[in-house]
């Protein structure tokens, strides 16, 4: 559900929504259709948003394959992924999901394969920097505090004691 729908709902137990309780819950309703036309614009170019990011890292980071297995296709994995949670907060407006269901467990395990955050967070400026190339102005403008959270929160982690890159 919605996380302004639950809000709602739990704000107004036992009693009906108010006036203004109402409006917020039709706000978002009719926000919807926009919020799922930025989610299939990503999903149309989620391909070539990830290979950009793979590619860009590839150029500065041309070794990385040799250091770790199977680096690029478990790059475009990850970061398929992370965008798909940023683009399902998005359209249920909801902050904390990617939060609450992959990112904290996600940077521990790129912390334990040695990537430091700096490179995370350049990874996943990337893919940000792919999805404002592949959709429209005002569906980037929708994912992008999503997906500014998911790398901040992918980024946070103090650096290993043994860096992979």
């Amino acid at each position: 559900m919605p996380a302004i729908l639950q809000q709602l709902i739990n704000d107004s137990e036992g009693r009906y929504f108010t006036a203004e309780e109402q409006a917020k819950a039709m706000e978002y309703a009719r926000s919807l259709p926009i919020r799922l036309d930025a989610a299939q614009q990503v999903e149309k170019h989620e391909d070539e948003i990830v290979r950009y990011a793979v590619e860009q890292l590839k150029a500065r980071y041309p070794r990385l394959d040799t250091m770790h297995e199977r680096a690029w296709s478990k790059a475009m994995r990850d970061f398929s992924l992370v965008l798909r949670y940023a683009v399902h907060s998005m359209i249920l407006d909801d902050p904390d999901l990617g939060e609450e269901r992959l990112y904290v467990w996600f940077r521990t395990i790129l912390g334990s394969l040695g990537f430091p955050p700096g490179f995370v967070r350049e990874s996943y400026a990337h893919v940000w920097d792919g999805v404002k190339q592949a959709v429209s102005a005002e569906a980037a403008a929708l994912i992008e505090p999503h997906m500014r959270k998911a790398i901040d929160i992918l980024s946070d982690f103090p650096e290993p004691a043994t860096v992979l890159v």
